[in-house]
């Protein structure tokens, strides 16, 4: 595959994961674990956006693992961060400002930003460009802890932020916040979603 095409299947793997981010915030199912982080800490500085929260918070975690796998390399995973960052408030406060999905349209939308938010995590991945840092993170909890499967892995990534979420959300609104059952859905299926998009677009695609 040619450069200018590479370049594209990266970009939109970027689209795909800040529009699939956007529409389970939207569908108020759930949000994924990270996005219940992202938002309420939006909710508590006034200033901060979705997107901008985002960039901060997977900011940090780029830090600690590229730290952990002593490769300073990796900080270059803030490219594709800025881009989902700005792309999620670009969807969220532009594009989709006034999408307000009900009744079960809200959980068909929910269930494809699920189906396609791991699926542009796979497409960073698969590139020889900076990868989504959660996909990278995921991949460094499976090295460390030597499990075979992404799946538990994932698992064990996406359980911390509701975690601190929760606790936020308790402590600064007396609420849960975002955190529903559609955050224990994409706890669930997000690793085995992007295990089987790595076994069947891996070998199919070749740069």
């Amino acid at each position: 595959m040619s450069k200018f095409k590479e370049i594209g299947f990266y970009l939109l793997g970027t689209i795909l994961i800040a529009f699939g981010v956007v529409l389970v915030i939207k569908s108020r199912i759930g949000t994924g674990p990270w996005d219940t982080l992202f938002i309420v800490l939006a909710r508590r500085i006034g200033p901060l956006t979705i997107g901008v929260s985002a960039i901060i918070v997977t900011g940090l975690l780029t830090v600690l693992t590229a730290s952990l796998r002593k490769k300073p390399s990796l900080v270059l995973m803030m490219v594709p961060i800025f881009i989902v960052g700005t792309l999620i408030d670009l969807f969220d406060l532009v594009i989709l400002r006034d999408f307000a999905p009900t009744g079960l349209f809200s959980f068909s939308v929910y269930l494809f930003g699920l189906v396609i938010v791991p699926l542009g995590g796979t497409m960073l991945v698969i590139t020889r460009y900076p990868a989504g840092v959660f996909e990278e993170a995921t991949l460094l909890i499976r090295d460390l802890l030597k499990i075979k499967n992404i799946f538990p892995a994932r698992m064990l990534l996406e359980i911390f932020p509701v975690i601190i979420s929760l606790s936020l959300s308790f402590i600064w609104f007396n609420d849960n916040g975002a955190v529903s059952f559609g955050t224990l859905g994409f706890i669930l299926l997000t690793g085995p979603f992007f295990q089987f998009y790595m076994k069947r677009l891996t070998p199919r695609i070749h740069f």
